[in-house]
Order: structure tokens, then C-alpha cells, then sequence
């Protein structure tokens, strides 16, 4: 019989990149993420904002769900109609962002929802503790470990001139 002494865990950590972006540039963007495997796994989403079917819930919000984000009509703090976009993190509910848009019709957003299932292995503390070390995921673990998701968060913060930051996160956490 084989006994595993330290960290032992029934579940799994999976990196994550979530984030809303606004379109600067629509033919740059997809020529840009063509090649992403990122795109054929449906991990990526280009909204148009005349485009969305919002409903009004029972409590009179009006809100547009799909399969990566919802996105409620509201007012900011000096009037101007907004679009508030929420996007979680694939791995579980503790973890989101969320951004406002003001409300134009001509705007496109980019919405990312990004989760790796790497197991607990690469965050395996190395100094001799038990336990993990999360602390490790940062924008060169996504470059070194996940390019296509570098590219994209890469896109997110705005460096290539194509969107405008609306809000981003990255990280890690616990599935399951």
C-alpha cells in the first residue's frame, strides 16, 4: 500500500485570466487572436452592443446573461447610461471582475474568460512547507506556460493599441 505523506488534496487549481475590453480596433483584434487556440474553445467573445437581447428581470433590472459574462444596463454616478459587464472565472464563483462601459451603439467589447486546469502540481510549494504557492502566477507565468493566454491579456491591458482596459484579473484558485 502506498502512503503519500505532505499536501495531499482531492481537488485541483486551475490559472485563470478574466476580463472585459473595449474594441478599439475590430480588424486588428481578429487578425490578431486567429491563430489562438484560445478562439476555438470558446473562451473568447466579441459583443457588439447594439446587438444584445437584454430582458427585464423580475426586480426591474434589465440584463443581458450568455455563456461568458452578464451584462446590465445602469446609470453612472453623473448620469451617463452604462453598460456594467461581469465576467467569472471559470474555475469557481469566488473569483470575477467587473467593468463599466458607457453606453454607445457603435462599441465592441472583447470578453475573455480563460481557465487552465494545471492539477496542483506547478504550485507545489519548493521551500520544504506543505501546501501551495499561488504567488507564482503572474504575467510571466502565462507567457512561459500558456502563450495564446499571454496574447490575450496582452490585449486586455491595452499594450498593443487595439482596446481600451476596461478590467482584467488574473490568477489561480481552487476547482472543487
Amino acid at each position: 500500500m502506498k502512503v503519500r505523506n505532505g499536501f495531499v488534496s482531492n481537488s485541483s487549481s486551475s490559472s485563470f485570466i478574466i476580463g472585459i475590453a473595449e474594441i478599439v480596433n475590430e480588424g486588428r483584434v481578429m487578425k490578431y487572436l486567429r491563430n489562438s487556440k484560445l478562439w476555438e474553445f470558446n473562451r473568447l467573445e466579441i459583443l457588439k452592443t447594439n446587438e444584445l437581447d437584454f430582458v427585464t428581470n423580475e426586480n426591474g433590472t434589465t440584463t443581458y446573461i450568455d455563456k461568458l459574462c452578464e451584462i446590465d444596463k445602469g446609470v453612472s454616478w453623473d448620469g451617463k447610461d452604462i453598460l456594467m459587464a461581469w465576467v467569472e472565472a471559470p474555475t469557481n464563483d469566488e473569483e470575477s471582475c467587473q467593468g463599466n462601459v458607457e453606453v454607445s451603439p457603435d462599441k465592441t467589447l472583447l470578453i475573455v474568460r480563460i481557465g487552465h486546469n494545471e492539477d496542483d502540481g506547478p504550485f507545489i510549494r519548493q521551500d520544504g512547507f506543505s501546501g501551495l504557492d499561488y504567488s507564482i502566477v503572474n504575467e510571466d507565468y502565462f507567457e512561459n506556460e500558456f502563450p495564446d493566454s499571454y496574447k490575450v491579456l496582452e490585449l486586455l491591458k491595452g499594450k498593443k493599441g487595439m482596446t481600451n482596459v476596461v478590467a482584467f484579473r488574473y490568477g489561480v484558485s481552487r476547482c472543487g
